[in-house]
Order: structure tokens, then sequence, then C-alpha cells
């Protein structure tokens, strides 16, 4: 169960920074 929390965190630090990038560079493309 630890190693799925693990994987659950490592995860959303991955994913996170990933969609909040895409969401900048979309913005900036549209300006």
């Amino acid at each position: 169960m630890k190693d799925v929390v693990i994987g659950l965190v490592f995860l959303a630090m991955i994913v996170g920074p990933a969609f909040f990038a895409l969401d900048v560079f979309g913005e900036k493309n549209e300006l």
C-alpha cells in the first residue's frame, strides 16, 4: 500500500507541473 501512495505522489509531482507548463505555453501561443 505504501508503494502505491509513493507512486501517486511521484505521479502528481510529474503530471502537475506538466499540465501547468502546457497551460502556460498554450496561453503564450494565443497571444
